[in-house]
């Protein structure tokens, strides 16, 4: 196998190479690769990843300077915010958070500002950002306040999805709370996040979250219930 690993900035005082915005699959593929060709971009900030490569791991390494891709979003409506409100007041005190990617997950996290929660998820949202403490992500989305918050911020550590997405490390966080977007919700509380139109929208991490889901299913519904109800 031949892997391709983009680093953020050039290395630390020890010589260590992070793999900058995001983690996921590189992890284990790094641990096969036959050839490893680095992308260091001056661009995205080193982060503390699991793992941090040295100059040796790499067998071509080639410089860029690129901003990173940045993820914007959409106005929320007045059903969306009254919707992100509503499921706010679910979470219980003390929980830990996942967020999806979208803007309602994103509005949702917003609703909790203030709360003691922690964070461990598959992704930064921008909202997320302000949280502090040991946390753990696959990568980082969003805009530009999300990409500094992991610039050299010991307290925010990048892993594979195997850790952020696994059902054995989800199942030993307590009171854990799955914050996605759905693209629909029946009245039994069945929830599908995968099919739209008959074409699927879902990446392969997003879907192996369905242990993560069902913790948090029961919400979802009950918050979609409270919304319907305040139109």
């Amino acid at each position: 196998m031949r892997c391709r690993a983009a680093a953020g900035e050039p290395p630390n005082a020890r010589g260590e190479y992070s793999l900058g915005l995001g983690v996921e699959y590189l992890a284990p593929a790094l641990e096969s690769a036959r050839a490893v060709v680095a992308e260091v971009n001056d661009r995205v900030p080193w982060t503390f990843t699991h793992p941090l490569l040295k100059r040796a791991d790499f067998d071509l390494l080639i410089e860029t300077s690129r901003p990173p891709v940045e993820l914007t979003y959409g106005v929320l409506t007045d059903v969306e915010k009254q919707i992100a409100q509503n499921a706010a007041g679910l979470v219980p005190e003390g929980a830990t958070i996942e967020c999806g990617i979208g803007a309602l997950p994103n509005a949702i996290v917003a609703a909790l500002q203030g709360r003691k929660l922690g964070y461990y998820s598959g992704v930064i949202c921008d909202a997320g950002a302000p949280a502090a403490g040991a946390l753990l992500r696959r990568r980082a989305d969003g805009n530009a306040g999300a990409f500094r918050l992991g610039r050299r911020e010991s307290g925010v550590r990048l892993g594979s999805s195997d850790e952020t997405h696994g059902a054995a490390a989800l199942a030993r966080i307590e009171r854990f709370v799955a914050i996605n977007a759905a693209v629909e919700v029946d009245f039994t509380g069945q929830v599908n996040a995968e099919l739209a139109r008959g074409s699927y929208v879902a990446r392969s991490a997003a879907r192996s979250t369905s242990s993560a889901r069902r913790t948090s299913r029961g919400a979802a519904c009950r918050s979609s219930a409270l919304a319907a109800r305040n139109r």
